[in-house]
């Protein structure tokens, strides 16, 4: 194997790590301690989320608006099952 193909090769390979291993830290760019929150409802449904404990997306929306608290929350929730509910009977 000729020198010049031995350092391409070096290269590709010194390359390729440095592109693994920025990739597999993109995820760490931020963590939860980082972040500020304006309710304890925001903190409690960004945590849930971000610890894979919870997929509740509807949550997350809500904390759009900084007022918002846990029985603002689950008032919405109800009013959003009742709808789908009469959405699926009127299929």
């Amino acid at each position: 194997m000729s020198q010049n193909r031995l350092y391409h090769r070096f290269v590709l390979l010194f390359i390729l790590l440095i592109a693994f291993g920025t990739i597999s830290r993109a995820d760490s760019l931020v963590s939860i301690n980082d972040l500020s929150f304006h309710s304890a409802f925001e903190r409690k449904a960004f945590t849930a989320v971000l610890n894979d404990q919870s997929d509740d997306y509807f949550a997350l929306f809500l904390c759009a608006d900084s007022a918002i608290n846990e029985s603002d929350y689950q008032a919405y929730k109800q009013k959003l099952g009742k709808v789908i509910e009469e959405y699926q009977c009127n299929r």
